[in-house]
């Protein structure tokens, strides 16, 4: 059958993408269509972010005017071949819901006997809520087999995970059922995907070596009480095999000059063994190529032998969830993690030349000032065995994590929390959960303070709003896209603007 896949435009709060987030990849969109491919089906892709990079529209949301990055939805309307059997869209995020629910919409309204299914985190997490009436059907969880079974002819009411309406009624037949065996899916299939423009401008926003995204595992066995993970991959974690990733980094340089893998695993080096194998590989191939873990490596996992392989097979950087520097914080987020851990792997790395980013999670729950006080103080501590710089995120309640449901119990939730999830940059200074032991501007100054211990520069930077509301009021958007442009990406990588 004839499957297109789309990834939709992404809304932002300023007319550009930021610099440090760059392109998505769409790597569960390239599992699924050489999945499917493998199955003898055709597969069309649309990639409405990145084809349509050019494009930026100011939108119109519940609460704010964000500005609409991607493809005018004629243009992906007009993408889609007449023969398409089945549609697929992925929602990665809970802030893509209304652009996604106005394509589907504008797809059923022109092409009525096309099914629509929907995947991803957001109707994992809330199938009901994406399950509008334009969409016929949402996946709750990986999409591979119960995409594959649906296409197959198999009765809906059969497939694992998915959940559609029949006779009025809404059928929800649970998580879907996940390929154990990961080896056995196809490498994602990039031949479909603008993958030049996707090298030139990682998701982690690198522009200075040619960047592509590669994950090796599957599913986390761990339960931090504020990750969104579980709904969607599920507790069992899975991996490939040593010679599987080996196998697709050898393809990635041979055929397109990849020299930076961003590895996008949640547990990389969850089992220490067959993460130092995959290690050992690297260093023996010599492929000349360097490689970075953004998503964060469990810290505990990170003993002094792995850190020597982790330096000498390529890594550039790791990014540490040190997440609070108070052990009763750590504790109610189930982090099982102790601060002596930390900073015995900042002093291996410091010594053996590792790269290490913080991330770190401000406001939350229980959360007092003395706690943290008692996180800045670790925070100081941390910056003298080498942490480069701390990202400190304003904690987020999502749908379907148990930070929300303990939050919604207590009454610590900000009424308005489910639109602004669906309609909201992830970046701004959004403040989800309130409780008794700070305000929304408490949470705000920790961030705050956090920055400024670590980068001054780009504290005060951020902090000149008013001059950026008159920049924005004076200087034609074009020109701010194109300039933004031009210093995201770099002078030297420029050969046609996208703006121009």
């Amino acid at each position: 059958m004839n499957v297109t896949l789309i990834a939709p435009p992404w809304y932002y709060k300023n007319p550009w993408i930021p610099s440090v987030e760059g392109l998505s990849q769409n790597l569960g969109l390239g599992y699924l269509a050489a999945y499917l491919i493998q199955h003898s089906h055709k597969v069309t892709v649309i990639d409405g972010l990145t084809d349509g990079i050019d494009n930026i529209v100011q939108a119109q949301t519940k609460y704010e005017k964000p500005y609409r990055i991607g493809l005018d939805y004629e243009e992906i309307l007009d993408r889609i071949p007449n023969n398409t059997d089945l549609v697929g869209i992925t929602v990665p995020f809970t802030n893509n819901a209304q652009i996604v629910h106005e394509i589907s919409q504008l797809i059923k309204k022109r092409h009525p006997s096309i099914s629509i299914v929907q995947g991803g985190v957001y109707p994992s997490t809330l199938p009901y809520k994406a399950l509008t009436d334009s969409v016929d059907f949402v996946v709750r969880g990986e999409g591979e087999t119960p995409i594959l079974q649906l296409l197959s002819g198999i009765d809906p009411m059969k497939i694992k995970g998915l959940v559609f309406r029949k006779e009025g009624k809404i059928v929800d037949n649970g998580r879907a059922e996940q390929i154990k065996d990961l080896d056995s899916i196809p490498f994602p299939a990039r031949e479909l995907f603008p993958m030049e423009r996707y090298m030139t401008w990682s998701p982690r926003g690198t522009v200075s070596k040619r960047t592509v995204c590669v994950i090796t595992s599957r599913g986390c066995p761990y339960d931090c009480t504020f990750c969104s993970i579980h709904p969607m991959y599920g507790y069992q974690w899975r991996v490939r095999s040593p010679e599987n990733v080996i196998e697709e980094i050898r393809y990635l340089v041979d055929r397109y000059k990849v020299e930076h893998i961003e590895f996008e695993d949640d547990n990389l080096t969850l089992h220490k063994k067959r993460a130092a194998e995959i290690f050992d590989r690297l260093i023996d191939l010599n492929l000349g190529i360097t490689w970075s873990a953004h998503n964060g490596v469990r810290i505990d996992t990170l003993e002094r032998w792995l850190l020597e392989k982790i330096k000498a097979s390529g890594c550039t950087e790791l990014s540490l969830p040190i997440e609070s520097g108070d052990p009763e914080v750590l504790k109610d987020m189930q982090k099982k993690l102790e601060l002596e851990e930390t900073i015995q792997v900042l002093k291996d790395c410091q010594e053996l030349g590792i790269q290490t980013v913080g991330m770190l999670i401000v406001g939350y729950p229980n959360e007092t000032q003395e706690s943290f006080q008692r996180t800045l103080a670790f925070l100081k501590e941390c910056k003298k065995y080498g942490l480069k710089t701390c990202a400190p995120f304003i904690v987020k309640a999502y749908p379907a994590t148990a930070l929300y449901n303990y939050c919604k119990e207590k009454g610590w939730l900000d009424p308005r929390i489910d639109d602004h999830l669906f309609f909201s940059d992830a970046t701004d200074d959004y403040v989800s959960v309130i409780t008794p032991h700070f305000t929304r501007e408490d949470v705000i100054k920790r961030r705050d303070m956090v920055l400024k211990m670590f980068d001054p520069v780009a504290y005060y930077m951020a902090r000149m709003s008013g001059l950026k509301r008159i920049i924005k009021k004076y200087v034609p958007e074009r020109v701010l896209v194109t300039a933004k442009y031009l210093t995201n990406r770099g002078l030297s990588k420029v050969v046609t603007p996208r703006c121009a």
